[in-house]
């Protein structure tokens, strides 16, 4: 995820790694910030999903979608930049 300001970075990554974690459970890491943090006035924030060989990659792609859907309906989030 990446933003200008740090504290709405923090709120919308937090918000997004409890959504995945309601999902997903213990195989969520983060949110956490990157050995560089800021980049070009930007601050940036990883969560990491961790996927077992077996389980579909499809349908963690499908849900992960569902969710940044329903981020981007809260107008605080709509301008966090997601990058996958």
């Amino acid at each position: 995820m990446r933003y200008k300001e740090i504290n709405a970075l923090n709120e919308a990554a937090e918000y997004f790694a409890t959504m995945l974690k309601s999902k997903f459970g213990s195989r969520i890491l983060g949110s956490e910030f990157p050995a560089v943090a800021r980049v070009r006035n930007q601050f940036n924030k990883n969560v990491l999903l961790k996927i077992e060989k077996e389980a579909s990659i499809k349908s963690a792609k499908h849900s992960i979608r569902l969710m940044l859907a329903e981020m981007a309906t809260h107008k605080y989030f709509k301008k966090i930049r997601v990058i996958t």
